[in-house]
């Protein structure tokens, strides 16, 4: 399985690391996992070493290829999904779970006066 995370460019941000996280742990179930960069690469990619594994690619090196899932990372990037060749196309929500799912909402307890 070939999987493509679409994201705008490889900075410093909570999100990007959660994506690398994936991309770190998904070949160790037989999942191939791509990096494609929307923006064009203007600063140093990351602040420190990247695994020499990882495969990251400009999202136009990419167009003749075909993936099983291609993923959009943040809400602009699912404007990028059309441009990714996939069988299956998925959006990665980044956010707390309560916004999601209003079941799990805990109850604010406000103190007594």
């Amino acid at each position: 399985m070939k999987v493509a995370f679409v994201v705008p460019a490889l900075r410093l941000s909570g999100g990007v690391n959660v994506i690398l996280q994936y991309v770190r742990r998904l070949p160790a179930y037989g999942i191939q996992a791509v990096i494609l960069l929307t923006e064009p690469v203007t600063q140093a990619p990351w602040d420190f070493e990247l695994p020499e594994a990882l495969d990251v690619r400009s999202i136009e090196d990419a167009a003749d290829e075909c993936f099983d899932v291609a993923i959009a990372t943040w809400w602009y990037t699912v404007f990028d999904l059309a441009r990714v060749r996939a069988q299956r196309r998925a959006f990665f929500v980044q956010s707390l779970e309560d916004r999601m799912y209003p079941a799990l909402r805990l109850r604010r307890v406000t103190p007594s006066a």
